[in-house]
């Protein structure tokens, strides 16, 4: 290879060095245009998903700054059983006060007594104990305990 280059004459020479010089800077402009679409991809990207957050933010900021009530009374759960089409076969609603909270109803349909049961999580700042239900017959006895 070293006589190769010695035999070459200067123009001949430099014409090498410049084609390999020139395919060299071809290689890093490709590099650098394949970087600059990487970023440019990236981008849109981000701005995507920062609206996609802030869209989801403003909907649930409302959500976790509702007011809930410190304590569990028998008005509140009546009101949310009143609130709601699905709630009708909710029955017999009793709420025991001692040290632990404990609210018990029975209703036909499960379905109806696991929302109840959320709901009435949901709407106060109480901490839920337990959850114990029992099938009976034809009802089903949801018994709640908070702290």
């Amino acid at each position: 290879m070293n006589k190769f280059i010695k035999s070459l004459k200067v123009r001949e020479f430099y014409l090498l060095l410049a084609s390999s010089l020139f395919i060299l800077l071809f290689g890093i402009g490709i590099l650098l245009s394949s970087t600059l679409s990487i970023y440019t991809m990236s981008v849109k990207n981000l701005d995507k998903e920062r609206g996609d957050y802030e869209y989801v933010y403003k909907k649930s900021y409302p959500l976790t700054q509702a007011k809930k009530q410190n304590n569990i009374d028998l008005s509140l759960v009546n009101k949310i059983i009143l609130s709601n089409e699905n709630y009708k076969d909710i029955s017999n609603v009793s709420l025991e006060d001692s040290d632990i909270l404990i609210i018990s109803f029975n209703s036909v349909d499960l379905r109806a007594g696991i929302l109840l049961t959320e709901e009435i999580i949901n709407s106060s700042s109480m901490s839920i104990l337990s959850i114990e239900s029992t099938r009976d017959d034809n009802a089903v006895a949801i018994k709640l305990s908070f702290i």
